[in-house]
C-alpha cells in the first residue's frame, strides 16, 4: 500500500511531445542549408575518417577556410561544394599538428581573423571524463561565439577511449544537441583500423573505435587512397548522411590529389568523379570486346559460383548467356589470379558493394544472396 508521501508526490512530467502530421504539414520549416554542399549540412554533426597519411587535416582545414570566409568550396573539375551561410567564426581545435607543421602549411595565405586555432596549454589536459571534454570546447566555443567547431581528432583527445561505446555516447550526444538545440555545426576527424590491403571499399566498420560512433553522427565521410603509384591520390567518399539522399557514394567517389597552390599551401584538389572500385583495382580488366568481366566476376564470388551467378541474372531479366559468365571469370582469373585470390577473401558486404559499383544496372535490379541481409546505414527522409 503506497504511503502518504507517495500519493502527494507530483507526477513527473513525460518527456515526450505530441504534435498532429497535419500541424507539421502547416509549419514553417527552413530547409537544410549546405555548407559543405551534400558533405555537411548546417547544424549537423559530420565525422571524417581515414588512413594516417591520406591529408585528412589538409581538407579539413580547407574546410575550415572556407566557412570562415562564407564562400563554397571549389576543388576544381566540376567538384564545386557550394555553401549557402554567410561567413563563420570557425573554431579549430587542434590535438595533433606542432606550431611549426601549422605554419608551414600556411604558407603566404591571408588568414581571416575568424578561423580560431585552439590548443591544449602546456601541462593541461581536454578534461577528466568525455563530458568534461565535451563541457571544455562547449565554453570556449561559446565565448568566442565560434558556431562551427572542428575537433582533430578525437583519438588524440586521452581522455575519451573511442572503443567504449558508453564513453563515445557521453561525449558525441552532447554534440549533437549541440547543433540540434543550440545552432552549431560540428566536423569531427577519426581515422581507420588497420584492414590491410588496397581492395576493400571503404565502410563505417573502417572507422576506429566503438561501433556506436557512425549511430552518434549525422553524416559520415571517409578519404581512400587510390591504389596506384601515386601516394598523393585519394577519393572521398560518403557514408552516411540524414538529410539529402547520397551524392558521393561507390558509384561516384571524388577523385582527388594534393598539390600546393599558389600562396605554396597544400590543397586537395579534384580530378573527377569515378567509382570506387576503379580506383582500388589500379587498373581494369574490362576490355572493349569484354567490357562487364569485372562484374560477371564479382557476381560470381558474391553468389558463390558462376552458375548461380548465370541464374540470378537470368531471372531478374538481364540478357547474359551461361558461357558469358562463365569465359569472363576464367578470363579474369587467368589475366590477374593475385586479384582474384583477394576478392574471395572479402565479406558478402563488401562483394555486394563492388557488384553495385560495376553493375551496368540498378542496384535495386539484383537481390541478396541468400542468407545475406546487409545492414543499410544510410538514413534518408521519407
Amino acid at each position: 500500500m503506497a504511503n502518504l508521501e507517495e500519493l502527494n508526490r507530483p507526477e513527473k512530467k513525460s518527456p515526450y511531445q505530441a504534435e498532429l502530421y497535419s500541424d507539421l504539414q502547416k509549419r514553417n520549416i527552413e530547409p537544410p542549408t549546405k555548407i559543405i554542399g551534400d558533405l555537411i549540412y548546417k547544424n549537423e554533426v559530420s565525422l571524417l575518417f581515414g588512413y594516417k597519411g591520406l591529408g585528412k587535416s589538409i581538407f579539413t582545414w580547407q574546410i575550415g577556410l572556407a566557412v570562415a570566409k562564407g564562400e563554397s568550396l571549389d576543388l576544381g573539375n566540376g567538384t564545386y561544394f557550394q555553401n549557402d551561410c554567410e561567413p563563420m567564426t570557425v573554431m579549430y581545435f587542434d590535438y595533433e599538428l606542432k606550431d611549426t607543421q601549422v605554419k608551414n602549411r600556411l604558407g603566404t595565405l591571408n588568414v581571416p581573423d575568424n578561423l580560431i586555432r585552439i590548443t591544449l596549454a602546456r601541462g593541461s589536459d581536454a578534461g577528466s571524463s568525455p563530458k568534461e571534454v565535451f563541457d571544455n570546447i562547449k565554453k570556449v566555443a561559446k565565448e568566442y561565439n565560434a558556431k562551427f567547431i572542428i575537433i582533430d581528432n578525437i583519438s588524440k583527445i586521452n581522455d575519451i577511449d573511442e572503443t567504449n561505446g558508453l564513453q563515445i555516447k557521453q561525449f558525441l550526444s552532447p554534440l549533437m544537441d549541440l547543433a540540434k538545440y543550440d545552432g552549431y555545426t560540428v566536423l569531427v576527424i577519426g581515422h581507420t583500423t588497420q584492414v590491410g590491403g588496397d581492395m576493400l571499399p571503404l565502410q563505417d566498420k573502417h572507422l576506429f573505435g566503438s561501433s556506436k560512433i557512425p549511430n552518434e553522427v549525422d553524416a559520415l565521410i571517409g578519404i581512400g587512397r587510390v591504389n596506384n603509384d601515386d601516394t598523393k591520390e585519394f577519393y572521398i567518399k560518403q557514408l552516411k548522411t540524414r538529410i539529402s539522399e547520397e551524392v558521393y557514394g561507390a558509384n561516384n567517389v571524388i577523385k582527388t590529389r594534393i598539390e600546393l597552390n599558389k600562396h605554396e599551401v597544400p590543397m586537395y584538389v579534384s580530378d573527377g568523379f569515378s567509382k570506387e572500385y576503379d580506383l582500388l583495382s589500379g587498373t581494369s580488366l574490362d576490355t572493349e570486346r569484354a567490357p562487364l568481366r569485372e562484374f560477371y566476376t564479382l557476381c560470381s564470388l558474391y553468389y558463390r559460383s558462376r552458375a548461380k551467378a548465370y541464374e540470378v541474372l537470368k531471372e531478374f531479366g538481364h540478357e547474359v548467356s551461361r558461357g558469358t559468365v562463365y569465359n569472363n571469370y576464367d578470363a579474369f582469373k587467368g589475366v590477374d589470379p593475385t586479384r582474384l585470390k583477394e576478392l574471395e577473401k572479402l565479406d558478402a558486404d563488401t562483394l555486394k558493394e563492388m557488384v553495385e559499383s560495376k553493375s551496368p544496372y540498378s542496384s535495386e535490379c539484383l537481390p541478396n544472396r541468400e542468407g545475406h541481409n546487409p545492414v543499410d546505414n544510410n538514413s534518408i527522409p521519407f
